[in-house]
């Protein structure tokens, strides 16, 4: 019966190291599509104040952003209904060890963090497979609108914003 029992333990052991093994790799797969982005390379044109053009007929609308001294750029977003602001988001894009991390505070009790997966001249896209919603975060500079999508990853749930300068 101690045979057995010592069996057991290291049968049990095995599994857990195994466990474990595989959580490490599946975090570290997900850390390895971030990809390195030198601050000089933040999206600088979305520098400005937009208003959104999809909003419905009693809201409106606004993202702000401006450049911070450090390079990060700050901006808030915000909705106002009936001359009341009915929501407020604090928004910054910034870099952790060499990743630009788009950051939202004021939504839920602590910033929730999206890391940067993709990024050109016109677009970028954060994701945080954590969260509940939204899971991606894309920006991408047209003429003269600027689109914002967030959505849940897997092509069921998303909003699109438009909005201009």
């Amino acid at each position: 019966m101690k045979i057995l029992g010592s069996i057991a333990l290291i049968c049990i052991t095995v599994l857990s190291i195994s466990s474990c093994m595989e959580s490490e790799n599946n975090a570290n797969s997900s850390q390895d599509q971030v990809i390195a982005v030198d601050m000089l390379k933040f999206p600088q044109w979305l520098l400005g104040d937009w208003r959104r053009l999809n909003d419905s007929e009693t809201e409106q609308t606004f993202e702000q952003w401006k450049a911070n001294e450090d390079g990060s750029l700050i901006g808030k977003g915000y909705t106002i209904s009936n001359g009341d602001t009915v929501f407020m988001e604090h928004l910054s894009l910034e870099n952790f060890n060499g990743v630009m991390y788009y950051v939202v505070r004021n939504v839920n009790p602590e910033p929730t963090a999206f890391s940067c997966v993709w990024i050109d001249d016109s677009t970028f896209t954060c994701n945080n497979e954590f969260n509940d919603f939204p899971k991606n975060i894309t920006y991408q500079l047209q003429p003269d609108t600027l689109i914002a999508i967030i959505d849940d990853g897997i092509g069921g749930n998303k909003v699109t914003f438009l909005f201009v300068k």
